[in-house]
């Protein structure tokens, strides 16, 4: 299985933050809202509308991220994300949390040192 990913995308003044998580089961994906736990304790609930797919075993969903989730991603890192990952086959839905997260690529010149870092200069 591949690794667990985490980006913070942009479409001209709108945030998103996709989840990639590889899974074992045919049927399984992400699905219901993610809970971001940030270092200074804010949490962000992020509602799930249903943008999601699955491709060579790994699950993606998109989420949307208001203004305000914004700033405060451009303060603070992310601590952790809950997430849930629906497991038909073995017994519906199941709660995961997604720790040490490690920043990303936010634009093509290279990535940021944070992920409170990337999104500021993401978001500039």
């Amino acid at each position: 299985m591949g690794t667990s990913k985490v980006a913070i995308a942009k479409n001209g003044n709108k945030g998103f933050i996709v989840l990639s998580i590889p899974l074992s089961g045919s049927k399984h994906h992400i699905t219901g809202p993610i809970r971001i736990l940030l270092t200074d304790g804010t949490l962000i609930t992020c509602v799930d509308r249903g943008i999601r797919d699955k491709v060579n075993m790994t699950s993606t969903a998109v989420y949307y991220l208001t203004e305000s989730e914004i700033n405060k991603l451009k303060k603070h890192n992310i601590l952790k994300i809950r997430y849930s990952v629906n497991e038909y086959d073995m017994g519906g839905v199941k709660k995961y949390e997604m720790l040490n997260i490690k920043p990303t690529t936010f634009e093509k010149s290279g990535s940021a040192n944070s992920i409170s870092k990337g999104v500021t200069r993401l978001f500039q």
